[in-house]
Order: C-alpha cells, then structure tokens, then sequence
C-alpha cells in the first residue's frame, strides 16, 4: 500500500469507527435500561452523517498548511502541484460523502427494523 493510500485511510478510518461507535455502544442501553434504540438511532446517525458529508466538504485535509510551507520556504511549485492537490482533496471529498452515505443507510436500515 503506498503512501497516499495509507494517508486516506488514516482520514477516513476516523469516522468509520465513530459509526461503529454510534451502532454498538448503545446496544446494552438498548438490552438491559429500555433506551428506544429503534426510535432515536436513526435519527442521531442521519445527523451525523450529514456532519460527515459536510464535514468532508469543507476541510483542507492539511493541504492550507502545505502550500503556506511550501510558500515560506521558497520550494519550487507549478500550477501541476495545485492540480494534483485539487484531485487529492476532490478524493477525500467523495470519500467523506460515501462514509456518509453509509451513515445515512444505516440510518434508513435500522428504523426499518
């Protein structure tokens, strides 16, 4: 696995394990003190995954912080390097929306139980 793989991984690892978070630790709740499970987990997971989608939309992913070093330390950059910058983010991006997506399936999964 190269280095960009692993890097979107890393990024998109994060929200992954909040949704499994977000399905099973409400579960004993669900099994021993009578929380509705079937009435407010959809509802919390179609939230957060609209604050995923949006979420995905609207960070850098650390590109801000890359381009102000390479600006302050004088490197070489072409109108390529912001290309491929663009194309890495725009990834990420659809990333974010699809981890979303499954949220929100998730979401229309479990109300229909």
């Amino acid at each position: 696995m190269n280095e960009i793989n692993k890097t979107r991984l890393k990024y998109a690892a994060i929200p992954l394990f909040i949704l499994l978070f977000l399905i099973f630790i409400p579960l004993p709740f669900y099994f021993f003190y009578h929380f509705e499970y079937f009435s407010y987990m959809p509802v919390i997971l179609f939230i957060a995954g609209i604050t995923v989608i949006f979420g995905g939309a609207w960070s850098s992913f650390g590109a801000k912080s890359y381009i102000k070093d390479v600006f302050r330390t004088g490197l070489p950059f072409n109108e390529g390097d912001l290309n491929y910058i663009y194309k890495q983010q725009l990834i990420m991006t659809l990333i974010y929306i699809g981890i979303g997506l499954i949220y929100i399936i998730f979401a229309f999964l479990i109300s229909f139980l």
